[in-house]
């Protein structure tokens, strides 16, 4: 042959093998090889660029060696309605690359054990849509019923779901993508429907004939999936858009222990907005060893009237919400619930974080933004809670109350962010701060160290500074809570530097140990303090209107500079209080621990005490500047003034101390209401005498007629009576 003629061979050759890869690339742009396994149907190539599958079976399963759409094809599925299940399920041993349309008036299931990718071209237009990368070993269940378990995990740890392009499924439908790792990057479309991207091994399917689809995710992760750099990948992440719009969207993954860097991913923009009265539902979570990352736009709202707020659940060991996220729960009838790590005090259905980050820049809004009462908002950890965000729940414009905050770290907690609770018209919602052992002062926030995903405390306590309590107080009712795990420390709260509220607002410091007021407490609505088993102290004055304790031990306010209205309250102690200005117990009463007594004492001539509510006690002693008073100061004097004491009565002494001294006719100068049994307590001071069987002490005899006691067995209630019916002294 000359050389002309090999020449022309072999170009020849070179052109047939250009041709038949040109074919075998054309070939590839739709599903190759593809067959009927069960149930009935036909597959119908026209051309290049169309594929379709006449399904006449309402389930049917089609194997195919590979599945893939080109740029510009177009694989459509017809079926006998809505409800009719196609599953396909991939042989070969390559990924699925869909840049072209798929289509179905039924649901689809593509299962690709080397992964399948939807590129930015995808156009899927389908009832419902599941993608995953798990087999199934038994088909019968899903032929007759439409269950069916995916429970055959691939074999390759990198498989990978991910969408790229623009998913659509009918109102109600599912959206599900399900894998070792599965990511939205493009456009999902499931209004009223449900989407779920999942980072796991396995599922289960559930297609019931009625419409109705239950899925749930099945094994965790078991081997670190990486992408083709070796690069550790998210198990679940999002970058694109969600549109759910009352619906339900659930980003979750779980790993087992030894998977490093099993991340979810919460980026882009998730709409789940309420389209009734109904808001929407976002759930963003991770198994005992993942991290959770959200710095993208949440919006769960109810704009339109009538509308509430939906739902946000995120929760993970560990969660972060990253200065770039929006996470909004704001509705016209109400502001809805967010959950970051956990429930109320770490309470609920939801699994608790370790540690919980929101940064500086972060905003969470459960506001009512119409007529309804602004929502709640939880940011929760086991361990330690770092906060720098924004969280507004205000009540609405034309009426409601400001919603709940927590933030709350059991051990340890850094706050240094904002909240705002107010409402326009109703009354200021309530935040709650739930560390350790925590103090109060001028000194810097927090005793916490933050360092990338690490945080560590130097101590089991934490601080707020005034100023960022201040900043609280300006917006929103607080409660400090320290009855969580104290760690090394003993659940307490102190006080240490003066806070001078100027919004009149109120604070609730709740502790496990003791509470000390160290520094001056000023300009607040109410004061509450709560422990089981502390004692409540104080070294510095205390100026509210309202003052009501429940403590374990001891309660002794008795700084002078004190200016308590009203006071109420129990202690497993003694009670001593007193106030520069009037003292009005009110209906809650005082009651004293077992032998433990109760004191009163008010100062300056004017400074009288009203007896509004029962006292108990073992041994009680009124010590007025001025007067004492059945009735509430400046309404009424009309209520019984009632003193309940332990039952050890000859054992007891009731005290009134007159700052007058004992009057000629051995009576007190009581101010007292006209009926007989609904005066103050009788005067007793110094002299034993007897009365219907219970002692006393006063400097002159007493008889049936001062006091009238009535049995109640192991108690004694004592009216006092008119002193004006008293008998003079001979």
């Amino acid at each position: 042959m000359s050389r002309r003629a090999r020449c022309l061979a072999k170009v020849a050759t070179l052109l047939a093998a250009s041709l038949f890869a040109a074919t075998e690339q054309a070939q590839a742009q739709l599903p190759m090889d593809g067959k009927v396994t069960l149930g009935s149907g036909t597959i119908t190539r026209t051309g290049a660029t169309q594929l379709t599958v006449n399904q006449t079976s309402q389930n049917a399963v089609y194997d195919w060696r590979t599945f893939n759409i080109g740029a510009g094809n177009r694989v459509e599925f017809r079926t006998n309605g809505p409800s009719a299940n196609s599953m396909n399920r991939v042989l070969g041993p390559d990924p699925s690359v869909i840049n072209g349309q798929l289509v179905s008036n039924g649901r689809l299931i593509l299962i690709n054990q080397a992964g399948v990718f939807f590129g930015g071209g995808a156009q899927v237009n389908v009832e419902s849509l599941l993608v995953g990368t798990a087999n199934a070993n038994n088909l019968s269940d899903f032929m007759k019923s439409g269950r069916v378990a995916f429970d055959q995990a691939s074999a390759n740890p990198n498989a990978r779901i991910v969408n790229g392009g623009t998913i659509t499924v009918r109102d109600g439908g599912l959206v599900a993508l399900v894998g070792p790792s599965a990511a939205n990057n493009g456009v999902i479309n499931a209004q009223m429907g449900r989407v779920t991207i999942a980072g796991a091994e396995t599922f289960t399917l559930d297609l019931n004939g009625d419409g109705l689809v239950s899925f749930a995710v099945g094994n965790p992760v078991s081997r670190t999936p990486r992408d083709a750099d070796g690069r550790a990948l998210a198990l679940a992440s999002n970058t694109g858009t969600i549109n759910a719009d009352g619906g339900r969207v659930v980003i979750t993954a779980a790993a087992a222990r030894d998977v490093v860097n099993g991340v979810v991913n919460v980026g882009g923009r998730i709409n789940a907005r309420s389209v009734t009265n109904e808001g929407g539902v976002i759930v963003f979570g991770g198994g005992e060893t993942t991290q959770l990352n959200i710095s993208g736009t949440i919006d769960v709202s109810g704009r339109g009237p009538g509308r509430s707020g939906g739902t946000v659940t995120a929760t993970a060991p560990r969660v972060t919400v990253q200065a770039t996220a929006r996470i909004d729960a704001s509705g016209g009838a109400g502001g809805g619930t967010v959950l970051v790590g956990g429930g109320r005090q770490g309470q609920g259905p939801i699994a608790n974080a370790k540690v919980t980050k929101v940064e500086r820049g972060a905003v969470i809004a459960a506001d009512a933004t119409d007529r309804g009462n602004g929502g709640t908002v939880v940011i929760w950890a086991d361990n330690t809670t770092v906060f720098g965000g924004t969280i507004s729940a205000r009540g609405g414009a034309r009426g409601g109350d400001g919603g709940f905050v927590e933030v709350s770290g059991k051990a340890r907690l850094s706050f240094d962010g904002m909240v705002d609770l107010r409402a326009a018209s109703g009354l200021t919602g309530t935040l709650l701060l739930d560390p350790s052992d925590i103090t109060i002062s001028n000194g810097a926030d927090s005793n916490s160290n933050v360092a990338g995903d690490t945080i560590t405390g130097s101590a089991d306590a934490s601080n707020i500074s005034v100023a960022t309590l201040l900043t609280l107080l300006s917006a929103a009712n607080v409660i400090i809570d320290a009855t969580g795990d104290p760690g090394s420390g003993g659940g307490t709260i102190t006080i240490l530097d003066p806070v001078a509220n100027t919004s009149f607002t109120s604070l609730t410091l709740r502790a496990l140990g003791n509470i000390a007021v160290n520094g001056a407490l000023s300009g607040f609505s109410s004061l509450t303090f709560i422990s089981s088993t502390g004692q409540l102290t104080q070294t510095a004055p205390i100026n509210a209107n309202t003052v009501t304790f429940a403590m374990g031990g001891l309660v002794a306010l008795t700084n002078r500079g004190n200016l308590i209205s009203n006071i109420s309250g129990s202690s497993g102690g003694t009670i001593d209080i007193v106030s520069a200005t009037t003292l009005a117990v009110t209906s809650g009463g005082l009651t004293a621990g077992r032998f433990s007594s109760v004191s009163l004492t008010t100062l300056g001539p004017t400074s009288d005490i009203f007896i509004n509510g029962t006292i108990t006690g073992f041994g009680i002693t009124l010590n007025p500047g001025g007067s004492i008073f059945g009735g509430t100061p400046g309404f009424s004097d009309e209520p019984p003034v009632i003193v309940d004491y332990l039952p050890f009565i000859n054992d007891t002494s009731i005290g009134y101390v007159s700052p007058l001294g004992i009057l000629a006719n051995g009576a007190p100068p009581l101010t007292k209401a006209a009926d007989v049994d609904v005066n103050v307590l009788a005067a007793c001071h110094m002299v034993t005498t007897e009365c219907a069987g219970v002692a006393y002490d006063f400097s002159v005899p007493l008889d049936d007629n001062d006091l009238t006691p009535v049995n109640l067995g192991s108690e004694e209630l004592i009216f006092a009576n008119d002193p004006s019916r008293r008998k003079p002294v001979d």
